[in-house]
């Protein structure tokens, strides 16, 4: 099953590009597919892992992505699967937000924590890890729909909209569990979550001295008198 799903995934994200995603960042698990894409079209693909080794230790006592990369030089972000992976995935966002341009925009693509085959999991085995899905054994983190916009709200990430992708042919408990739960998110595997970059107070980022705010006047002191 999550053999197809990646390859459906990987397909779905690739035709989701735009003809401004000139320069893409990826973050997470592989997108090979995507890449070869990028390359065969002449654009800029880079995977974070070629160049840190370390990105999922981002966090309060490690906060900073020492990255050889320009500020502001990427049109889109794409972290497939990272955030599940890292230990901070807010502090992990607002250090890959430095690398991307402030018309940029972000794929955050996520497990859905709150599918049936977790929650039969948990009834069932008592949250088993798997080899892959929200429960995948290198997993730290897991996302519902609510905690990811939350998350990109946090970050400075505007949501625009959400792709879902949802298991068509349901199991008779899960159509039952449906019917009983009324949750809508209860058949959806993973979430795509598409943001555009803010870039308003608290997120402006300071990256350039031209940027920076120009330090507020004192007032001349007046001579005290003897």
């Amino acid at each position: 099953m999550y053999d197809q799903y990646r390859q459906q995934m990987a397909a779905k994200l690739t035709a989701m590009l735009k003809p401004e995603h000139k320069r893409i960042l990826c973050a997470g698990d592989p997108l090979p597919e995507m890449q070869l894409h990028c390359q065969n079209a002449g654009l800029e693909f880079v995977q974070l892992d070629s160049l840190s080794n370390d990105w999922r230790d981002t966090s309060r006592d490690q906060p900073h992505l020492k990255l050889n990369l320009p500020q502001k030089h990427f049109d889109l972000l794409v972290v497939f699967h990272g955030l599940e992976q890292t230990l901070d995935p807010e502090r992990l966002l607002l250090e890959l937000r430095k690398y991307v341009q402030p018309a940029g925009e972000t794929y955050l693509v996520a497990y859905n924590v709150g599918h049936i085959s977790t929650l039969i999991n948990l009834l069932t085995e008592g949250w088993a890890y798997q080899e892959d899905g929200a429960l995948r054994n290198n997993h730290i983190r897991y996302f519902s729909n609510e905690s990811l916009r939350r998350l990109m709200d946090q970050v400075g990430f505007e949501f625009v909209d959400e792709v879902v992708y949802q298991m068509l042919q349901l199991p008779v408990l899960t159509r039952q569990l449906s019917q009983m739960m009324k949750n809508p998110y209860l058949n959806i595997l993973s979430f795509i979550m598409i943001g555009r970059k803010l870039n308003s107070f608290p997120f402006i980022d300071f990256e350039d001295h031209a940027e920076k705010e120009p330090p507020t006047p004192r007032s001349p002191r007046l001579p005290s008198n003897a």
